[in-house]
């Protein structure tokens, strides 16, 4: 139950200013169980991934062109976000459940997409 608890509270963590990625492939299954959090939070963790790798190059690159110390400490934020994701993401896992090892960075992956969305925005 204190499982379930932490994942739903995960789950209203997610904004909900739109209807995202995750949402619409919960929303294909008649009920939810652990196979649907899987496949879904991993087809969605992809797909931010491939934002984020987009936003991460179009940031790098104008950066690049524009101050090179700023683009390699760009650079190592990402590393350390990484890290971070990864670490974080395994204790989430090993704590909270199976789901969480698909779920948690869908999260995080999410997030971090929003917020190079909103720095690209000032190149």
């Amino acid at each position: 139950m204190k499982k379930l608890a932490i994942l739903l509270a995960a789950a209203a963590a997610l904004p909900a200013h739109a209807e995202d990625i995750y949402e619409r492939c919960t929303a294909q299954y008649p009920a939810m169980n652990n196979s649907v959090v899987y496949q879904c939070a991993s087809e969605s963790s992809e797909a931010y991934k491939r934002k984020i790798n987009r936003t991460y190059q179009k940031i790098y690159a104008a950066l690049q062109q524009q101050d090179r110390q700023a683009a390699e400490h760009f650079e190592a934020a990402q590393k350390s976000w990484l890290a971070y994701r990864n670490r974080h993401c395994q204790m989430m896992g090993q704590y909270v459940g199976s789901p969480m090892y698909e779920y948690c960075p869908m999260l995080l992956n999410k997030a971090r997409s929003e917020e190079l969305e909103e720095l690209s925005s000032s190149f």
